[in-house]
């Protein structure tokens, strides 16, 4: 038996290592915040993780394992060497298809996978030395507490590293103040932001030595890592995305960067699963403005209704930018006029009160693409950068890797990768452009949207409108929110096995292989499979 034993222990090992990754991953992801990863883990796809298939096995072997018959030892002990040696080349599987789940291993994150796959190891080793009878039941039991394990780690650590998080904010707000020749725009809002940093960027390049936080880095922690480690005294330009998960955040993120411009771009019920309301949501974004020092500009878009009615509240130095005719004029210091679609992209026409009508030619593509070229021509002109440089900028901005970039599919298919975030906004721009697209067939690969709280059901029959009059083919790769999705879609005219969910990233990509053919137009929304996604595009990145 002790042999036995100990090719259980070597087998189990492999399956210890991805479940420690799994879910510190997961937690990585969260932010290592309770909220969000409970937000998840209620998803359907995510229970799924929790009482999926390889935990049934391992329930009924833990059972049998306790049940108090002698002769019962050796039998369970081979089949749960049979299951683990199962597991074990399911994982092989994954490393070799590059599925294999792993965190970022930041420090953070590295103490959390140690101390984890330490307190095991060192747990069932014991018991296999000094409780022997108990040790198969030990390695079962692992199994099915190791999301709770993790959890725990992750928990009981958080005192600590809050404590090194301040630690580290306080060295990046000591640098920044220091550095008085560094001027800060910040960014907040649930979509846009991202695309105004990039263009601003663009444009500030050939003027300025500007920089800017990568996209999606908008916590406290990652800004002011960022702050450390990137930015130097030779830079004239900070540009920074500041998130809004929770209440007071983005407060704080604007204390610690004190900007001179900030900007409120789109607001979505994307975070109304941890923020409550669409006003807690608002008033979550909000606070970029509030925090704003007494002589700093406030820029707010005029093109979403919500951000429109917090311009109304301001108190502070504002300007207004949109690309909608029939917002009100006065608070803009740059209007628009008009914009059409050239084989370059896109020519804008705006005009610049107490100056002349300037027409721009843009590489980008996409209705959402005007917006957001008037917040960033609005932030640039604030700035003095003249409209030659602009003109030179924005006819070489390249869109953001993964928002409705135009990429060759396999057999002769054009693929629109819109790939890199997930909102609501996003994904009706997405649609637009697929309508407008001239095809074959037109497929949509949609992953659902998360954390959207109690509007999720809502807010998703509203997409499958959008794909029913749009789609031929729609392939959804999550059961989250397909039920309310597919009978939205029935209603409005989609057949029965043009709107399918396959979570199988495997039989996903086969399916959208044998749908598709030349001519067709294929629109990857949302983060999708990664798996599904390279399947598609020809020429890989």
């Amino acid at each position: 038996m002790a042999i036995l034993k100990t090719i259980l222990f070597i087998l189990w090992v492999p399956f210890l290592f991805q479940g420690i990754a799994f879910w510190t991953h997961l937690w990585q992801k969260a932010d290592y915040r309770y909220d969000r990863t409970k937000t998840r883990l209620k998803l359907p796809s995510s229970r799924k993780l929790l009482t999926g298939r390889n935990q049934l096995i391992i329930s009924l072997l833990l059972l049998l394992s306790l049940a108090p018959f002698s002769f019962l030892e050796a039998p369970v002990t081979i089949i749960a060497i049979l299951a683990y040696t199962y597991f074990a080349i399911e994982t092989g599987k994954n490393i070799q298809e590059r599925e294999f789940v792993m965190p970022a291993f930041t420090f953070r994150a590295t103490s959390i996978f140690i101390t984890a796959l330490i307190i095991y190891t060192t747990a069932t080793w014991s018991i296999f030395i000094y409780l022997n009878e108990w040790f198969v039941a030990s390695i079962l039991g692992g199994s099915i507490i190791l999301p709770l394990l993790v959890s725990l780690v992750v928990l009981i650590s958080n005192p600590v590293f809050d404590q090194v998080k301040k630690a580290i904010i306080k060295r990046a707000i000591k640098k920044i103040s220091s550095m008085n020749n560094i001027l800060v725009v910040a960014l907040a809002g649930s979509y846009g932001k991202s695309s105004i940093a990039h263009i601003l960027h663009d444009i500030l390049e050939s003027d300025l030595r500007a920089i800017k936080t990568p996209p999606h880095l908008t916590t406290d922690i990652g800004i002011a890592r960022f702050i450390l480690k990137e930015l130097t005294p030779e830079h004239e330009v900070l540009i920074a995305e500041v998130g809004a998960k929770r209440k007071e955040e983005t407060f704080k993120i604007t204390q610690m960067l004190s900007p001179h411009i900030g900007v409120l771009a789109g607001i979505t019920s994307k975070d109304t699963a941890f923020l409550g309301s669409m006003r807690d949501v608002q008033e979550a974004h909000y606070e970029l403005i509030q925090a704003l020092p007494d002589k700093s500009l406030a820029i707010f878009n005029g093109d979403d209704e919500y951000t429109r009615a917090l311009f109304k509240h301001c108190k502070k130095a504002k300007r207004l930018y949109a690309s909608d005719p029939l917002v009100e004029t006065s608070p803009q210091k740059i209007l628009f006029e008009n914009a059409k679609s050239i084989p370059e992209g896109i020519e804008l026409q705006i005009r610049e009160k107490g100056c002349s009508e300037e027409t721009l030619r843009i590489s980008l593509i996409g209705e959402h693409a005007v917006s957001n070229v008037m917040g960033a021509l609005t932030i640039a002109r604030e700035l003095g950068i003249p409209y030659k440089s602009i003109k030179e900028a924005l006819i070489e901005t390249e869109t953001l890797p993964r928002t409705l970039e135009i990429r060759r599919g396999i057999k002769d298919t054009v693929v629109i990768d819109d790939t890199g975030s997930s909102n609501l906004n996003g994904v009706i721009s997405a649609l637009a452009l697929l309508k407008k697209t001239k095809g074959r067939q037109k497929i949509c690969i949609f992953q659902p949207i998360g954390e959207l709280g109690t509007l999720s059901e809502k807010i998703h029959k509203q997409i499958a409108l959008l794909i029913a009059e749009t789609c031929d083919v729609c392939i959804v790769t999550s059961v989250d929110n397909f039920s309310a999705m597919y009978n939205e879609a029935m209603e409005n005219g989609m057949k029965n096995k043009s709107f399918i969910c396959i979570s199988d990233p495997h039989k996903a990509l086969r399916k959208a292989q044998e749908v598709c053919d030349k001519d067709d137009i294929i629109l990857l929304e949302n983060p999708i499979p990664e798996k599904v996604r390279q399947g598609l595009l020809l020429n890989k990145k």
